[in-house]
């Protein structure tokens, strides 16, 4: 699952992955400051699922969203 949200002057993004699957995304080519994220996303609900969250301020966070969708669509199929 993803999830896009509008504010004032920037987008909020998180991509959803089952919590079974952190390590393997771990490995992705993210940068630090994603890795730090995934590490620190707590765990939700019965389905034990976390979120990757960005605050897009700028263009300098695309490069890894798209790392983590890539994630997703790979560990999807």
């Amino acid at each position: 699952m993803y999830w896009l949200s509008v504010w004032d002057g920037y987008f909020k993004v998180a991509v959803w992955f089952l919590e079974k699957n952190r390590i393997e995304i771990l490995k992705s080519d993210a940068g630090e400051k994603t890795k730090r994220r995934i590490r620190d996303a707590k765990t939700l609900g019965k389905m034990m699922t976390f979120p990757v969250e960005f605050d897009v301020l700028s263009d300098e966070e695309i490069p890894d969203i798209i790392t983590m969708i890539k994630c997703k669509q790979k560990l999807e199929t």
